[in-house]
C-alpha cells in the first residue's frame, strides 16, 4: 500500500495503524544503528500503541526476536535517513 501523505509524525501512524488494522505488518528499515546493535535492515512493525503519558510505541520483528521501541525514534531515523514504512493488501 503507497501512500502520497506527507511524511510526518501523525501521517505515518495512522499509515502503521491502518496497516495492522487490515492485518498487515507493516515493514520498516531501521536507519538508526545507533539503539540497536545489529544496524540497518528491515524490521516488522507488528503493533503500535501510546503509554500513559501519550508516548508513542511500537513492537517490531527483528533477528527473531520483539522489541519495544519509542516510535518517536524510528520516525525520526526513517526521517533523517529517508527511510519509510511499506506494507501489502
Amino acid at each position: 500500500m503507497t501512500s502520497n501523505a506527507a511524511f510526518t509524525l501523525e501521517n505515518t501512524t495512522s499509515y502503521i495503524v491502518n496497516g495492522l488494522a487490515n492485518d498487515s505488518p507493516v515493514a520498516t528499515l531501521n536507519l538508526n544503528g545507533f539503539w540497536d546493535e545489529h544496524g540497518w535492515h528491515w524490521m516488522t512493525i507488528t503493533r503500535y500503541y501510546r503509554d500513559w503519558n501519550d508516548n508513542r510505541f511500537v513492537n517490531v520483528s527483528s533477528w527473531g526476536k520483539i522489541y519495544n521501541i519509542n516510535y518517536q525514534i524510528l520516525f525520526d531515523a526513517m526521517k533523517n535517513f529517508d527511510g519509510g514504512l511499506m506494507y501489502f493488501q
